[in-house]
């Protein structure tokens, strides 16, 4: 059709009958364009009719009370629209203008802010810290290298989260950057990504310093206003004045409740986190993002210099990597941009597909969900994708025959059961340590992919007789197998050839040593605590077995001596060869003793408490020593089974776990208060290291030993303690003191239930008749290393009431 600026600027002007006579011609000429266009319209209407069912239908399997979406395509908000409630007491609906807190979403502003300066040329990616923050010294070797602007927004610099420090909301800014400065880096410098909120925030801070203004007002000024963001803020004082903000809540599993959360003051680390907004908002956001920095007829940003921010910067891994602020990966092989949000009672999804030219938003009041990764798939399949049917996507598919347990070996798994099961109507997999994860039906190649990201996949394998054997896993270019429990698989060469093979190899520093065994007629290299990885045997004349899951990242060659006999093996990775002297084999191996005499050799070494005693009671020092954080604690245990465990770091944080006999509670100034149940409860009771001289057979129904590792050098037996209603614990006991020297500990979480942290113990002393390890150490990407050291060890005769009870939060 023509435009009305076409007809005003028109040098001669047509008569009535020629316009007519014009637009009659163009559905003659052009009937098919028009009725495409029709179909086209209709064709997306009814995708976002589906869209929107899909998405409320996953909000109720989700148990979120309420959340908004945004899509905009082609430059237009196609679709903004709330749902469920804002606030559960009054049933507020939530509505296009409801606010939320985005979380971690806040990182892509900061970082295009810094790029707004770069274009200013008043900053520079690779500027050093420094430069605007002169005092700003962090404890790593960067060898001629200093800590950037670039390492910052990348995650990049070696340490890892250091949420002790902010969390409170006690500390100003510049106090937190000082405080960071007493950490230790977990990874070296520029090697690994690793997320971190406060080297983020510091980002923020000098933009602010680099145009003498502040991070707060910059994002206000250069964002919010030109794009017209007017209900968008930084602050938490601003959103609780807006009758629009939103309740945040938790779903309590056990009690099947949702839990009011109070919103938590991000003010401390702002640029990594405070922005609150609503889809409409959010929508100009992501006008602005794929109209290449562009509103309307202003340029915001020049592409070339935003660009930087959707390029990766560094890998995180499984196919994702980051840029400034972005995560970056493929779906259906077109470039993705997307970030998520989480904070106390909301979550946040913020994604882009440029090449299509469309993004979204998605927020929800809720701490964390899994619509957020898997809304991606749900709202571009919707989209783009073969039209969704309201059919039963499972019709004709046998799904009984998929169902049971298979044994996982690879990585952190190990001889770890991973069960296919029903949930809801859905096939998904329960994978040991996280959650059950969706399955969504096979594709024409038969993988199922998880609902929650097209990046990882199952596929089940069948026998010469058609039964479901194993699955495959695909995730990252890795093809682990796992087989069902009850299936043994041919072995892969005759039992003489690989019998040699077998034993312990160790390095020369004695650090690193690796097992090689059989495990389901396959051979296994478990690594000693950096996983089990399933190896491949060698093809032809070749001597090199190679990684099952994927061949060329790892191989191993046995090394013989004149006799014939294996010596040492050599492993190849990442361009490096390590010889691992053979140490033990098969014919030094001893035979595991009996259980029951096991157990009965454990509680030897931990001892009974004197008769006299009521308990003991532990006082000492805490390190967190990859946030820069050191304190105090007091620890009490009773022989009845009571324990508490008051921690305190001043002015930055308390924290107090409690069994008093019949509760369990959880409780901190940087969390909520949480009174465990179910799982929690039953495996929070044996907390206390008086364990084992409790009726803990009375929880636990089944106890065995798994298998034989190293810890630190010296030899232990893995026992792992199975119950219908706790979680399994693992525990490493050394063959020769029979004492716990490690243990896999599940630690109470509101996102990932069942989340396990490895736990080590050393330097055994007596006290009241009871040995106990006076130094404890915990360590994980997330946190880094947390140690404990006993100072002093009080033999109590009587507790006062109040030493198993919650203290006030002034006494912390």
């Amino acid at each position: 059709m023509l435009s009305q600026d076409r007809l005003r600027y028109s040098p001669i002007k047509p008569s009535l009958s020629q316009i007519v006579l014009f637009f009659l011609g163009l559905l003659v000429l052009h009937p098919t364009s028009l009725v495409a266009q029709q179909d086209q319209a209709d064709d997306l209407k009814i995708r976002l009719q589906r869209l929107e069912e899909l998405i409320e239908a996953d909000r109720v399997k989700n148990h979120i009370p309420g959340l908004a979406l945004a899509v905009v395509k082609d430059g237009k908000v196609i679709l903004a629209k709330g749902f469920g409630h804002s606030d559960l007491d009054d049933m507020t609906p939530v509505s296009p203008d409801t606010l939320f807190a985005i979380g971690s979403s806040t990182k892509s502003f900061t970082s295009t802010l810094v790029a707004m300066l770069v274009e200013d040329k008043k900053m520079d990616w690779d500027d050093p810290v420094t430069k605007y923050i002169p005092d700003f010294e962090m404890d790593v070797d960067t060898g001629e290298k200093e800590i950037t602007i670039r390492d910052l927004l990348c995650h990049r610099t070696g340490f890892t989260r250091m949420g002790l420090i902010w969390a409170s909301g006690s500390k100003s800014r510049s106090e937190v950057i000082q405080q960071a400065a007493k950490a230790k880096p977990y990874e070296d410098f520029q090697s690994s990504f690793l997320y971190n909120n406060v080297m983020y925030m510091t980002a923020g801070v000098c933009a602010g310093k680099a145009v003498d203004s502040d991070w707060d007002q910059l994002i206000a000024e250069r964002i919010f206003r030109p794009l017209g963001m007017e209900d968008s803020s930084t602050s938490i004082t601003v959103a609780q004045k807006d009758p629009n903000l939103s309740l945040g809540y938790m779903w309590d599993k056990d009690n099947e409740k949702h839990i009011h959360l109070p919103m938590r003051n991000l003010d401390s680390i702002g640029p990594s986190g405070s922005i609150n907004s609503n889809v409409l908002d959010m929508a100009k956001w992501i006008q602005f993002q794929l109209n290449d920095g562009k509103v309307d007829d202003q340029q915001l940003l020049d592409p070339e210099v935003r660009s930087e921010a959707w390029t990766e910067q560094i890998k995180i891994g499984g196919g994702i990597g980051y840029g400034f602020g972005w995560m970056l990966r493929e779906w259906q092989d077109k470039k993705v941009i997307e970030h998520g949000g989480n904070i106390d009672g909301f979550s946040a999804q913020v994604t882009l597909l440029p090449e299509l030219n469309v993004g979204y938003v998605l927020l929800a009041n809720v701490t964390a969900t899994e619509m957020q990764g898997g809304s991606v798939a749900t709202v571009f399949d919707t989209l783009f994708g073969e039209l969704p049917s309201k059919d039963d996507p499972l019709e004709g598919i046998d799904t009984s025959e998929l169902l049971g347990n298979y044994v996982a070996n690879f990585g952190p798994f190990d001889n770890a059961i991973m069960e296919v099961k029903m949930v809801e109507g859905k096939v998904a997999v329960d994978v040991p340590g996280q959650t059950t994860y969706e399955l969504k039906a096979p594709d024409e190649d038969g993988k199922w992919y998880f609902a929650l990201t097209d990046q990882i996949a199952v596929q089940f394998n069948r026998s010469e007789d058609d039964k479901v054997i194993s699955i495959t896993m695909l995730q990252g270019g890795t093809y682990p197998e796992f087989f069902r429990g009850d299936y043994e698989p041919k072995p892969d060469l005759p039992r003489a050839e690989t019998a040699p093979l077998m034993g312990r190899y160790q390095e020369e520093d004695g650090e690193t040593s690796v097992v090689i065994e059989m495990r389901k007629n396959r051979l296994t290299a478990d690594t000693q605590g950096n996983g089990v990885y399933v190896f491949a045997p060698p093809k032809d004349d070749e001597e090199i077995w190679t990684l099952r899951a994927f061949p060329k990242m790892v191989q191993l060659q046995f090394n013989k001596d004149e006799d014939g006999k294996v010596v040492s093996l050599t492993r190849f990775q990442g361009g490096k060869e390590t010889e691992l002297k053979r140490v033990m084999g098969d014919e030094d191996a001893t035979e595991l003793p009996d259980i029951e005499a096991l157990i009965s050799e454990m509680k030897t070494a931990v001892g009974q408490l004197d008769k006299e005693l009521a308990g003991i009671q532990l006082q000492g020092n805490a390190n967190f020593i990859h946030q820069g954080v050191k304190g105090s604690f007091i620890q009490r245990l009773d022989r009845d089974g009571r324990h508490i465990m008051q921690q305190n770091f001043g002015q930055m944080a308390w924290i107090t776990e409690l069994y008093d006999g019949e509760k369990a509670v959880n409780d901190s100034n940087i969390g909520r208060q949480q009174e465990l149940a179910g799982k929690d409860l039953a495996t929070a009771r044996f907390r206390s290291p008086l364990w084992l001289t409790l009726n803990w057979d009375q929880t636990y129904d089944n106890v065995e030993i798994t298998g034989e590792r190293e810890v630190d050098g010296k030899p232990t037996l893995e026992v792992t303690f199975t119950s219908q209603t706790a979680y399994e614990r693992k525990v490493y006991v050394e063959k020769e003191t029979g004492l716990i020297l490690r243990e896999q500990i599940p630690v109470p979480n509101d996102i990932v239930p069942g989340f396990s942290v490895t736990v080590d113990y050393d330097d055994f002393r007596t006290a009241g008749g009871i040995t106990i390890p006076f130094r404890t150490s915990v360590e994980n990407p997330m946190m880094g290393k947390f140690e404990t050291t006993i100072e002093s060890a009080k033999e109590v005769t009587k507790f006062l009431d109040e030493a198993f009870q919650l203290p006030k939060e002034d006494s912390n």
